[in-house]
């Protein structure tokens, strides 16, 4: 959000979602006979014109610092239960109203080769650990917090050369699938190679 406020005491505010919208008009706008229109056509529409809809709940109640009075630059808005469920509103509004919406995973080959593979599920800063899905927000805290993980067994086999995901080592589908089961969206593609034919989608 861009929040100015003029010398008349009047406020102007430009939102995440407003430059969203208007990503939004570009992808569906976009093509002619240099550039094809990007596909799927109405799944990249949608997601130009909401990918900001995690702040929309934000930015029609804003968080007004009580020291000041204003709303903060966006960078120090705390990253507490009410933002991080205006989040989880809209991944979830999102994947409702679009059957493609879902998770790319990439690079899963550069794991290949460990006995044992991470997921980073909570932070914690100073022994507390944090709430299910909640970052530190600040600097500060980032200086001092401790990533939560979750170990899973790696596979330790060549990835690059399957085509297609049920054929991947039972270890990285569970891996996958961990994934899939924490965030609660499908994870739907699935990079196992630099190459654009390296992408496994998931039925």
């Amino acid at each position: 959000m861009i929040v100015r406020y003029e010398s008349d005491g009047s406020l102007v505010m430009i939102t995440q979602n407003d430059h969203a919208k208007l990503s939004g008009l570009f992808a569906a706008h976009w093509g002619n006979q240099q550039f094809e229109r990007p596909r799927p056509f109405g799944s990249a529409v949608r997601a130009a014109q909401y990918h900001d809809a995690g702040w929309l709940r934000y930015e029609t109640k804003p968080y007004f610092d009580p020291s000041t009075g204003k709303t903060p630059n966006f960078r120090d808005v705390p990253n507490d239960r009410t933002q991080l469920e205006s989040y989880q509103w809209a991944l979830d509004w999102v994947t409702a109203i679009d059957g493609y919406a879902g998770l790319n995973i990439t690079k899963l080959d550069v794991l290949d080769q460990l006995k044992e593979v991470k997921l980073g599920v909570a932070y914690e800063i100073e022994g507390k650990r944090l709430p299910d899905g909640q970052m530190p927000a600040r600097l500060a805290d980032l200086a001092k917090v401790k990533v939560v993980y979750e170990a899973m067994p790696g596979w330790q086999k060549d990835i690059t050369k399957v085509t297609k995901y049920s054929d991947l080592p039972q270890e990285a589908r569970n891996y996958v699938e961990r994934i899939e089961k924490i965030v609660g969206v499908k994870v739907s593609w699935v990079g196992v190679g630099p190459g654009r034919e390296a992408m496994l989608l998931r039925d």
